[in-house]
């Protein structure tokens, strides 16, 4: 019972983390910054766009030349990195410009219906000892 509790607590905790990330996102991809150009020079740029969308983002990304590609697994990575779970992924590739479009969803439904479930469960329980 104290172990429930416990985990209980500790579920809050990281969904309040999550909410505090989520927000964060929103408000850098609501200002001015919301478009990041990364580049070394003229003929080689990475573009990468984050905007809020249903229940995440959506990062688009614009590479140069093939050999200065950012990788996928990059992006990828860094939007692991930041809970967030790529739902729906493109790619295209047109003359020398490669194309990503993906679409995120926040863990943070996940972990809510985990912690309503796992509620009901310990009320049930509780209900039946009763």
């Amino acid at each position: 019972m104290n172990e429930a509790a416990n985990y209980i607590k500790h579920q809050q905790k990281k969904i309040k983390e999550l909410v505090e990330e989520r927000d964060d996102l929103k408000r850098f991809s609501s200002s001015d910054n919301s478009n990041i150009k990364n580049s070394s020079s003229s003929c080689s740029q990475n573009y990468v766009t984050v905007h809020t969308c249903c229940s995440g983002v959506e990062v688009t990304v614009r590479s140069g030349p093939s050999d200065r590609v950012l990788p996928l697994s990059m992006v990828l990575g860094a939007l692991a990195e930041e809970g967030l779970s790529a739902n729906i992924c493109t790619s295209t590739r047109v003359n020398e410009n490669t194309f990503y479009a993906i679409q995120s969803e926040v863990y943070l439904c996940f972990l809510i219906k985990r912690y309503f479930f796992l509620v009901l469960g310990f009320v049930l329980f509780s209900f039946s000892q009763s």
